[in-house]
Formats: structure tokens, C-alpha cells, sequence
């Protein structure tokens, strides 16, 4: 427990136990006693009525005070925000723009290089139809003698 929390504390039994015996050593009658009492309960009520509607008061002013500087930075970060979009979009565009010139750029290239690899598959599969169509002549002829 913390010094100042002890101290209050302190304070506040202290100040029962003054109460306590105050009322018990009174020259008062006990009907003005709890008369005095409940009197002196109303007005601290009150006054303890008043210091919250004061604290709303003041929080609602503070919170009046801050709402526009909360207004101008959402407004400074939309900006930023904004202004970020911008610069990606513009980034993305370039980038697709320098990727569509890559992509024109190396078509024919492209497309050549598949060419050749086409007609080396053909001439492959054609060699090989050679090599095979004659076993396959002279397998189909042994069958025909038999």
C-alpha cells in the first residue's frame, strides 16, 4: 500500500472516531443531534451532488475543447492515407506498364524459341515413325505369310 493511500486512510478514521466522539461528548439533545446530523448529511450530499455535475461539466468542456484536434488529425490522416493510395497506384501502374513493354518486347522472342522447339519434337516423333514403320511392315507381312 502506497504512503498517500495509508495516509488517507489515516484520515478518514480519524476523522469517524472524531465524529463518534464529538456526538457522544455533545451538550445537544439526541433529537438535535440527528437533526444536526441528518442536516449536516444532506448538505454534504449536495455538495457531493454538485461536484459531480461540475466534474461533468468540466470533463464535457475538455472533451468540446479536444474534439477538434481529434477532427484535424483524422482529417491529417485521411490526407496521408490518401496520398499513400496515390503513390501505390501509381507505382503498380508504372510497374505494369514496364511489364507489358518486357512482355511485347520478348513475344517473338518467345514465340520463336517455342517454334523451334515445336519442330524439333516433329522431326523427332518423324524420325521415330521411320525407325518403327518398317519392323512394323515387316511384322505385319510375317503375319500375312503365316
Amino acid at each position: 500500500m502506497s504512503k498517500l493511500a495509508a495516509a488517507m486512510g489515516g484520515l478518514v478514521i480519524g476523522g469517524l472516531v472524531g465524529v463518534g466522539v464529538g456526538i457522544l461528548v455533545a451538550p445537544k439533545s439526541g433529537a438535535e443531534t440527528r437533526a444536526d446530523i441528518t442536516n449536516t448529511a444532506s448538505d454534504i450530499f449536495e455538495q457531493g451532488h454538485g461536484l459531480y455535475h461540475q466534474s461533468v461539466d468540466s470533463v464535457q468542456a475538455h472533451v468540446s475543447d479536444i474534439q477538434p484536434v481529434i477532427n484535424r488529425k483524422n482529417d491529417e490522416m485521411q490526407a496521408k492515407i490518401e496520398n499513400a493510395r496515390a503513390i501505390i497506384a501509381e507505382r503498380v501502374s508504372r510497374n505494369a506498364a514496364v511489364a507489358h513493354e518486357q512482355i511485347d518486347k520478348n513475344m517473338p522472342i518467345v514465340t520463336e524459341k517455342v517454334n523451334e522447339a515445336a519442330t524439333a519434337a516433329q522431326g523427332a516423333m518423324d524420325d521415330l515413325a521411320e525407325k518403327i514403320a518398317p519392323k512394323k511392315d515387316s511384322a505385319s507381312a510375317a503375319m500375312t505369310a503365316e
